[in-house]
């Protein structure tokens, strides 16, 4: 009886992990728009933008495109992991390249 007890909370662990994956990949996706949204509100603000005051509008972009680049090779990275892969949504891209984004450049 302890070993079907063992077996069944290993089985849920393992569906846990699987729904973990696939949100995740989800959640990497959706932080990869917010940050091309900022940079496209940031292309549009004037350079002498109060909001520029402590960094220069070039500045705060490469920051943000620097972002976008990490976040990208996180999800690639995970989408290559033969275990996270299987649990990633079919819509999903495989690979993310930042300067797909409309605002990267």
């Amino acid at each position: 009886m302890k070993f079907i007890i063992i077996l069944l909370l290993i089985s849920l662990a393992s569906c846990a992990k699987a729904v973990d994956d696939y949100e995740e990949f989800y959640r990497l996706e959706s932080t990869c728009k917010k940050i091309n949204e900022d940079l496209c509100s940031l292309r549009q603000l004037p350079e002498d933008d109060k909001s520029f005051a402590q960094f220069s509008k070039a500045q705060i972009i490469q920051g943000k495109k620097e972002l976008l680049n990490r976040w990208c090779n996180e999800y690639n990275a995970k989408s290559q992991m033969i275990t996270r892969s299987v649990w990633k949504a079919k819509k999903l891209p495989y690979e993310l390249n930042p300067k797909s984004y409309n605002c990267y450049e």
